[in-house]
């Protein structure tokens, strides 16, 4: 049945069957209904705060997502118990914008992370008002919960995509360029020593001509992995800065110090292809300076880099500024 034949029976059906569409009343499970089809569909469930009592009720869908069996809430548990199902490190937060929602009787809207009995972690958006009860003393918070894990661990994804290089598993060059200048902007607070290193492969193009593209992603690769990172602490950050050439930088480090890392990059390096047309590499180091800008400092490194280059390669060179 081709195209237009489809729509000209869509026509008859429609024609012979209307659909009717009323304003007739649905029978008194239906509103229920709605609601338990909304929070399916949505992932979604609800809780209900006595603030006289201290207790909090669980739907089932929260139930299900606190990891609880079914119908452990349905006395309702109290409030301290469900604040251990908060991760330690948010519970501060959580507590104070809580109160803080109570006392003020504002809107509560926070995102927190829940560890279930089962150990695993779950990031909960939060939402909630006071809603007082007619002829009752008694003083409600009601809200809803949503989990968000799968929405935050795609949005960490996309952020590590954004600022990681595909190839090398190193930030990339924008990331890079960021971390210039917040560490430059720790150094300075801080009164704290900052070295960056520009680290070349010597020869890549060569291998790229000689061997193939795929041979020299896998160098870029194994340097990374096997050369450059076990040589660095985590304070340390590595991306790549462009083609075959590796920015380092070395908080709280001192030019010393961070020749002695170059050292043992550069031995590294040596022992990963010995023999005959081993791959090298240049390297140069530049000590951050307070009257600096993150640009100047980095093209004191690329200088240096480049004296290392032009004296031999599988050097290390300091810089030095040109004589007044």
């Amino acid at each position: 049945m081709d195209p237009v034949q489809q729509m000209e029976l869509g026509d008859r059906l429609m024609l012979h069957n209307p659909v009717r569409i009323t304003n007739t009343a649905c029978s008194g499970t239906c509103p229920q209904r709605k609601l338990d089809i909304l929070q399916q569909v949505a992932g979604i469930g609800f809780w209900e705060l006595d603030l006289k009592t201290g207790h909090v009720w669980l739907d089932g869908r929260l139930q299900e997502i606190y990891g609880l069996s079914p119908g452990e809430n349905n006395l309702g548990i109290e409030l301290r118990t469900w604040r251990k199902y908060v991760h330690p490190e948010d519970q501060p937060r959580v507590q104070q914008g809580f109160w803080r929602a109570a006392e003020l009787a504002l809107p509560w809207r926070l995102q927190f992370r829940a560890i279930r009995p089962d150990q695993q972690v779950r990031h909960i958006r939060s939402e909630g008002r006071l809603e007082p009860i007619p002829n009752d003393q008694s003083v409600y918070f009601v809200g809803f919960e949503e989990d968000v894990t799968d929405r935050v661990a795609l949005e960490q994804e996309l952020e590590r995509q954004a600022q990681q290089d595909g190839l090398t598993g190193t930030y990339n060059r924008r990331k890079m360029d960021n971390l210039l200048h917040q560490e430059r902007e720790r150094a300075i607070r801080y009164r704290q020593q900052l070295t960056a290193m520009l680290i070349d492969a010597d020869g890549f193009k060569a291998i790229n001509d000689n061997y193939g593209h795929e041979a020299g992603d896998e160098l870029l690769h194994d340097l990374v992995h096997c050369c450059f990172r076990p040589c660095l602490r985590t304070i340390d950050h590595l991306g790549r800065w462009g083609g075959d050439e590796f920015l380092v930088i070395l908080p709280e480090t001192s030019e010393e110090a961070a020749y002695h890392v170059a050292e043992r990059i550069r031995d590294q390096v040596e022992t990963l292809q010995p023999g005959p047309g081993a791959i090298t590499v240049s390297i140069g180091i530049s000590a951050y300076q307070p009257e600096e800008s993150p640009r100047d400092w980095l093209r004191s490194a690329d200088f240096a880099l480049y004296e290392a280059k032009r004296g031999g390669r599988n050097r290390i060179t300091r810089y030095r500024s040109p004589p007044a």
